[in-house]
C-alpha cells in the first residue's frame, strides 16, 4: 500500500532474492506468505524513486512494524554498508543498520538498500516492512506515514545458526544441515530392555501451514523475550501441549482415543499443524511423548534453532523431585506409587548459548526441552532448557535440571514393609534408569547413543557423586537378571525370557515368589496381568526360562499397550523379610511381517506403485479387516495418507499389496507403511524413496 505526501510519491518497494541462499531459506521461498530472512545476514531491498525527483536528495528510513504496530525505524546511512559496520560495546556483536548497497542498480531511479538486523538483539517474528522517504529540508508531516510504502508481503525474521554472533550458532555445517534443514528423521521407541524401534517422522518445517502456525506461536511470546532462544524454546515447550495454555496437542495415555487420532497413527508433524491452523487454533487430539517431540522438532527447526529428538530408555518420572524413584512393597505386592519408570521417553535437545547462566560459556551447547506435559515448572507445563553440562555435573541451575537428571540417572529404591508397619530399604537399583539416550546420526539413517552427554559412565565415582548417594546401601543376597538375548521377541511367536539368579552373599537363600507378564503401556501407568508363573523353592545360583505363548498375549494387542509388555519378578526370603525384584520391558518386533520390493526410485509427477508383502505371523489366528496406509512428507505425498484394503489373512498366509502414489517434489524421503487388522494394529515398517 502506498501513502503519499503533497511533494512525494514512491513507485515500488520490494525485497530481493537472497543471492546464493546466504540466508539458507531456499525451502521457505516456496511459501507465498512471507519473505523469510535470518538475523545477522545482510538482505537487500529495492526502492523505486520517481524519475522527476532523481536528482533530489532524500532522507530514507525503513520501518519494521510488529503485529501490535510498534515501529522500529532505521534511517538509511549515507555510507555504503561495507563502511557502516558498528559493534555493540556490551557483547561485541554487529548492530543493526540500513545503508545504500555497494551494488548499483541498472535503473538510475532505483536505490538498492542493504538491511542488517542484529543477531543478538533482534526479536524473531513477522514484521511489516515499509520504506519512508522524504526530500531533505522537507518538514516532517503530521502523519509520518505519508510518503511511505509497505513491502508487498511481511518479512519473517528467524534465528541464525550460521552466524557466529547469534546465540544459536552451531559451528559444523553437517550438523546444521541435519538439525536445522533436514525435513526427514526418526523418533525412536522400544523397551527398556534395550530394543530400538525407529519410527520414520516427517518434520516438514518449511511447509506453509507450519510457518503460519509458527508465526501465531511467536505472537504469543512476549516481545521482550523473542530475541532469546532460551526464553523462546522454554515457551514453545509449553505451547506445543494444550495442558494449560491453548497449545497445539492434547496428551492422552488412557487408551481411549474416541473423538481424536490415536497417537501411534501420526507419522509426521504437518497434518497436526494443519489441523490446528484450519480449526482456528483448536487443540489437536491426541499425542504422546514421541508425537510431542516430533512436533517440537518441527517448530524449533522452523525458527532456526538446531534441534534433535532424543529417546531415553528406562526413563524415570520423579514426581517429588528427590532424584530417586521409590517403590514400596507389602509382602510380594508392589503398592501404587507416584514415581514411575517409562519403557522409553522422547524429548528434545536444542543448541544454544546460555548467557543467562554464565558469560564464559560454561553451560553452552545442547539443552534439553520437553513438550510432554508431566510436571509443572513455574506454574506451567513446560520443561527446560536444561543445560546438559549442568545435568551431567548435577548442578541446579535454570531450568529443570533436577528433573532431567532424575530421568536419566535416578536410583530405583525398593522399600519393604516390616512387621512393625514401617518401611525399610531393601534394595537399590542404580543401573536400570537411563540405559541409552539415542538420536539419529548426522547424515545417516542409523542412531547414536548420546547418554554420555547426560551423565558420566554408570557406576563411576563421578556418576555416583552426581546422585549424591549416601553410604550404607543395603547388601543383596541375590542378584537377578532378565534378558531375551540379542534379538527381541517377535510378534506371533512364543516369548522366551531368561531369568538368572546369582549369589551376591555367602549365605544360602530359599526364595519363593512369582513372575508376572503384563500388557503395559510404555509410560508404565496402566497395565493388565496376562500370566503368572509360580517360583517357589528357588536357590541361587539358578537359571530358568519364562515363556508366554501367542494365544496368551494376542487378545491384548488391541489395547493401549499395543505390542509393549512387561515382566516383573518378585522373590522373598522369609527369614529376613528381604525382597529381590527385577523388571523387564519389551516390545514385540513386527516390522519383519512386511517385506517391500520397491527399488526406491521415482520421478517427480509420475505415478509409481510401492509394492509390499504382508504376512500373518500367527499359527492359529486369522487376521481380518486389514487396512494399509502409506504416509510421508507433504513434499512427497501432498499431506495425504494413502489407504488401500488388505485381504483377510489365514494363519501363516501372505498377501501382495500395491499402493500407487505420485511424488510432488524431488529429494530423498522416508515412507511409512502401516497395516492395521482387527486383531493386531500398527504393524509397520518404513522404506526410502528417492525422487528425481
Amino acid at each position: 500500500m502506498v501513502r503519499t505526501s503533497p511533494n512525494f510519491e514512491i513507485t515500488s518497494f520490494t525485497l530481493l532474492s537472497s543471492e546464493g541462499d546466504n540466508h539458507h531459506i531456499a525451502q521457505y521461498d516456496e511459501s507465498p506468505e512471507y519473505f523469510v530472512r535470518r538475523r545477522g545476514e545482510i538482505f537487500q531491498a529495492s526502492i523505486k524513486l520517481p524519475e522527476k525527483r532523481k536528482n533530489a536528495n532524500y532522507e530514507i528510513s525503513l520501518v519494521l512494524k510488529d503485529p501490535s504496530n510498534q515501529e522500529r525505524i532505521m534511517k538509511v546511512s549515507s555510507q555504503a554498508s561495507s563502511d557502516n559496520t558498528q559493534t555493540n560495546p556490551e557483547d561485541g556483536s554487529t548492530q543493526s543498520f540500513c545503508a545504500p548497497s555497494s551494488q548499483c542498480s541498472d535503473d538510475e531511479n532505483t536505490l538498492l538498500v542493504d538491511i542488517y538486523l542484529s543477531p543478538v538483539s533482534t526479536p524473531i517474528g513477522a514484521y511489516t516492512l515499509a520504506a519512508r522517504v522524504r526530500e531533505e529540508g522537507q518538514e516532517e508531516a503530521s502523519d509520518s506515514r505519508k510518503g511511505e510504502i509497505d513491502c508487498e508481503k511481511p518479512v519473517l525474521i528467524l534465528f541464525n545458526p550460521w552466524c557466529s554472533d547469534d546465540d544459536c550458532f552451531l559451528d559444523d555445517e553437517n550438523e546444521r544441515v541435519e538439525y536445522v534443514l533436514n525435513e526427514e528423521g526418526f523418533v525412536y521407541q522400544g523397551g527398556s530392555g534395550g530394543s530400538v524401534s525407529p519410527k520414520a517422522w516427517s518434520y516438514d518445517q518449511f511447509d506453509g501451514d507450519v510457518i503460519k502456525t509458527i508465526v501465531y506461536l511467536i505472537s504469543k511470546v512476549p516481545k521482550e523475550k523473542r530475541s532469546s532462544p532460551v526464553l523462546v524454546s522454554r515457551l514453545f515447550s509449553a505451547f506445543i501441549n494444550s495442558a494449560d495454555d491453548d497449545g497445539i496437542l492434547t496428551g492422552n495415555w488412557s487408551g481411549d482415543y474416541a473423538g481424536g487420532t490415536a497417537p501411534y497413527v501420526w507419522n509426521g508433524s504437518q497434518p497436526i499443524f494443519k489441523q490446528f491452523l484450519d480449526s482456528n487454533f483448536k487443540e489437536v487430539q491426541f499425542g504422546q511423548c514421541w508425537v510431542f517431540a516430533g512436533v517440537l522438532t518441527t517448530a524449533m527447526r522452523a525458527i532456526g534453532v538446531p534441534c534433535r529428538p532424543v529417546t531415553n530408555y528406562g526413563s524415570a518420572h520423579d514426581a517429588n523431585a528427590n532424584r530417586t524413584v521409590e517403590y514400596f512393597y507389602k509382602g510380594r505386592s508392589k503398592l501404587d506409587a507416584s514415581d514411575s519408570v517409562w519403557n522409553f521417553h522422547v524429548w528434545n535437545d536444542v543448541w544454544m548459548k546460555r548467557r543467562d547462566l554464565d558469560e564464559n560459556g560454561m553451560y553452552d551447547g545442547w539443552q534439553a526441552i520437553d513438550a510432554t506435559p508431566q510436571e509443572e515448572s513455574d506454574s506451567a507445563y513446560q520443561m527446560g532448557p536444561a543445560s546438559l553440562v549442568a545435568v551431567q555435573q548435577g548442578k541446579r541451575v535454570n531450568y529443570d535440571t533436577d528433573f532431567v537428571l532424575a530421568e536419566v540417572n535416578a536410583d530405583i529404591i525398593h522399600y519393604q514393609e516390616m512387621p512393625n508397619g514401617k518401611f525399610q530399604m531393601s534394595r537399590v537399583d542404580t543401573k536400570s534408569v537411563g540405559k541409552m539416550v539415542i538420536t539419529k546420526s548426522v547424515g545417516a539413517d542409523d542412531y547414536i547413543d548420546v547418554v554420555s552427554n547426560y551423565k558420566a559412565a554408570e557406576g563411576s565415582a563421578s556418576e555416583r557423586a552426581t546422585m549424591l548417594r549416601k553410604a550404607g546401601e543395603p547388601s543383596l543376597g541375590v542378584d537377578l537378571e532378565l534378558s531375551y538375548g540379542e534379538n527381541r521377541p517377535e510378534l506371533g511367536k512364543e516369548v522366551k525370557i531368561t531369568l538368572v539368579g546369582k549369589k551376591a552373599a555367602n549365605e544360602d537363600f530359599t526364595l519363593h515368589g512369582d513372575a508376572i507378564f503384563f500388557s503395559r503401556a510404555y509410560h508404565g501407568r496402566t497395565r493388565t496381568e496376562i500370566k503368572k508363573v509360580d517360583l517357589t523353592g528357588l536357590k541361587a545360583p539358578f537359571q530358568m526360562e519364562l515363556t508366554m505363548a501367542p494365544e496368551e498375549y494376542c487378545k491384548f494387542l488391541q489395547s493401549e499397550a499395543g505390542f509393549w509388555f512387561h515382566l516383573e519378578v518378585n522373590l522373598m526370603e522369609d527369614q529376613k523379610s528381604q525382597i529381590f525384584a527385577e523388571e523387564l520391558d519389551f516390545e514385540l518386533e513386527s516390522s519383519y511381517c512386511i517385506k517391500t520390493s520397491f527399488a526406491g526410485q521415482a520421478t517427480k509427477g509420475q505415478t509409481v506403485e510401492l509394492p509390499f508383502t504382508i504376512t500373518n505371523p500367527f499359527s492359529d489366528i486369522t487376521l481380518t479387516g486389514g487396512k494399509a496406509s502409506l504416509e510421508g512428507s507433504k513434499r512427497l505425498l501432498g499431506g495425504k495418507k494413502l489407504l488401500v484394503d488388505v485381504p483377510d489373512l489365514g494363519p501363516g498366509k501372505s498377501a501382495d499389496v500395491k499402493v500407487p502414489f505420485t511424488p510432488l517434489f524431488p529429494g530423498g524421503f522416508n515412507v511409512t507403511i502401516d497395516v492395521d487388522f482387527n486383531e493386531a494394529c500398527d504393524i509397520s515398517t518404513f522404506t526410502k524413496v528417492q525422487v528425481a
